[in-house]
């Protein structure tokens, strides 16, 4: 089945489940994210933001986190509506640990947030900077504890989420990292990167 909501020759840019699983929510280059119902599949919801959405996550908190090319939002999972908006250079990454959201951007820096229902707002508990190159991709590990983030100079930034320090910077690609991925095996979380090297790489944290 072929959905057709948003915007003719604008690009979906981005997918994710909310937490109750009803919906899957759609961002696009024409400034909407819309909710589909995953049971009937249907348009169910839609709301406009100022900017094109480059990323969408839904966390178990019932917040569903956007990113636009010049915004980061949280909005309610349970009302659809905007809970609090900060201007940022744009994303290209969101990921949930506990409750925490982390972000890599273009400007170069890896930051880790925190939201407040109440008071409607969202504050920066911590920012990594000083990488060469911008950080594209995060994947988190919770075996390890660690965030791996996938740059445009070719490396794995390897970070240790209770103390938010860098540990270990790999470089095994020669070109920017493009994507990742995991698997479980018995020897437990298996790591996975491509790059337009045209190689994949297999990693797992001792």
């Amino acid at each position: 089945k072929i959905l057709h909501r948003h915007k003719e020759g604008m690009a979906v840019t981005c997918m994710s489940s909310n937490s109750s699983a009803r919906y899957v929510i759609s961002g696009s280059l024409d400034c909407s994210i819309r909710f589909w119902d995953s049971k009937t599949v249907q348009h169910a919801k839609k709301l406009f933001v100022d900017n094109p959405v480059t990323y969408v996550l839904s966390t178990k908190k019932d917040v569903i986190w956007v990113s636009t090319t010049t915004h980061l939002l949280a909005l309610s999972d349970k009302f659809f509506t905007i809970i609090a908006s900060i201007e940022q250079p744009k994303i290209n990454c969101i990921v949930s640990v506990e409750d925490r959201v982390w972000t890599s951007s273009d400007d170069g820096a890896i930051r880790i947030w925190a939201l407040d229902f109440e008071a409607k707002t969202m504050e920066i508990l911590f920012e990594i900077e000083g990488f060469g190159q911008i950080p594209k991709f995060l994947f988190f590990n919770p075996t390890k504890q660690s965030m791996y983030a996938g740059a445009t100079d070719n490396s794995i930034i390897v970070i240790n989420t209770r103390t938010n320090q860098v540990k270990q910077i790999v470089v095994e690609h020669t070109g920017p990292v493009t994507g990742m991925a995991k698997a479980e095996s018995k020897a437990g979380i298996i790591f996975w990167s491509c790059s337009k090297d045209k190689t994949c790489c297999v990693w797992q944290e001792k």
